[in-house]
């Protein structure tokens, strides 16, 4: 058993398989369209639950792998919640925020407040890649505590790699349209997520002596 629970490859599966179930407890469909602000402003406490949601589950399952290196388990479950719902409710606020900008520089505005009109705004998945860069952000503090050598280039890359994946939501939306698939959509998302900061943990660890303690 110590065996097992020393090797960094299993570390790894455990960390993708935590993300991705995680990410399977969002119960909203992030699949919607507004035909004016006030129904943008109705969809964010929507999006900004479902992060959470997802945010406490995938903290809930990271910690669990984390809680042989550190003592900060609760703290990594309530950054990791905060950093994916504050990254929902941007993720929705900058994709509606840009277009209307565009149009009022144009002398028009995208959406009425409260009056339908004929223009129609379709929001997806793809949107969170506008908030992404929240998740490591909450996270860093944390992690920092933890690691060995922290520094900024390690922040950066630690952010940079949460919110690559939020990035790649395009494809994997494109990957799963109208077929079989689209039912996994989260599931899919979650293993990316698990397998680009599970790698960049690794790396940050693999200097760490008290984790070269359990890797033996």
């Amino acid at each position: 058993m110590a065996k097992i629970k020393s090797n960094p490859f299993v570390i790894y599966v455990l960390w993708i398989i935590a993300t991705m179930i995680g990410w399977l407890a969002g119960i909203f469909s992030l699949d919607s369209n507004a035909e004016t602000y006030m129904d943008v402003i109705r969809l964010l406490p929507i999006y900004f639950a479902d992060g959470l949601l997802i945010g406490l589950a995938v903290g809930i399952g990271q910690a669990f792998v984390l809680k042989r290196f550190i003592g900060l388990i609760s703290a990594w479950v309530w950054a990791t919640a905060l950093g994916y719902g504050l990254a929902f409710l941007m993720g929705l606020i900058v994709s509606v925020l840009i277009p209307s900008i565009v149009w009022m520089f144009q002398g028009a505005y995208l959406l009425p407040i409260i009056e339908p009109s004929t223009t129609t705004i379709f929001l997806n998945m793809d949107d969170l890649f506008w908030g992404g860069i929240l998740i490591g952000a909450m996270q860093w503090p944390i992690l920092r505590k933890f690691i060995p050598s922290p520094n900024r280039n390690k922040a950066i890359l630690w952010t940079l790699a949460t919110w690559f994946v939020l990035g790649v939501s395009v494809f994997v939306r494109a990957l799963t349209y109208r077929n079989f698939l689209a039912e996994f959509q989260m599931g899919i998302m979650g293993i990316v997520m698990g397998i680009a900061t599970g790698l960049v943990l690794l790396v940050f660890l693999s200097s760490s002596e008290t984790v070269r303690k359990y890797y033996g």
